[in-house]
C-alpha cells in the first residue's frame, strides 16, 4: 500500500487503489466446491495479520485501533489471495455483513449460478451490491 487511503460509503468499501482486492490462480471452482475444502489451510496466522492490521493497513487508511477485522477483500472461500492488495481493515462487529454476502457467493459458485471470476470481480467492485 502506498500513499493515503480512504474508505468509500461511510466506511463500507475500501480504496480502490489501495484495496482491489486480488485472487490465488491455482485456487478453481472444483477445488473450491469439492467435499472437505477449508480455507484454514490458506489462512495466514493470526500473528501475521494483527502485523498487518496495525503496522500496515491501518496506518495506510490513517486509522488506529479500529474495532473491527482485517479482512479479505475477495475472501478465501471465493478464492481471494493474501496479497497485501487484498487487504482491509473493516470496523465494525464479527461476524460483519460482508460475511454473509460471501457465503451466498460461495454457494452460487459452487451451484453454478456464477462463476467463479464473475464472483470474485463482484465481490472486489462492491460488496455491498454483490448478488
Amino acid at each position: 500500500m502506498h500513499g493515503r487511503c480512504y474508505l468509500r460509503a461511510n466506511g463500507k468499501l475500501p480504496d480502490p487503489r489501495c484495496t482491489p482486492g486480488s485472487f490465488d490462480p491455482t485456487i478453481t471452482r472444483a477445488k473450491l466446491c469439492a467435499p472437505g475444502y477449508r480455507t484454514s489451510s490458506y489462512r495466514p496466522p493470526s500473528s501475521q495479520t494483527t502485523r498487518a492490521k496495525y503496522q500496515v493497513v491501518e496506518p495506510a487508511y490513517g486509522q488506529r485501533n479500529v474495532r473491527g477485522e482485517l479482512d479479505h477483500l475477495v475472501p478465501l472461500e471465493l478464492g481471494g489471495s493474501n496479497d497485501m492488495k487484498n487487504f482491509w481493515v473493516e470496523a465494525g462487529k464479527i461476524p460483519n455483513p460482508k460475511d454473509k454476502i460471501e457465503n451466498q457467493l460461495h454457494a452460487m459458485v459452487c451451484a453454478g449460478k456464477i462463476s467463479l471470476h464473475n464472483a470474485q470481480l463482484d465481490i472486489a467492485h462492491n460488496w455491498t451490491t454483490a448478488p
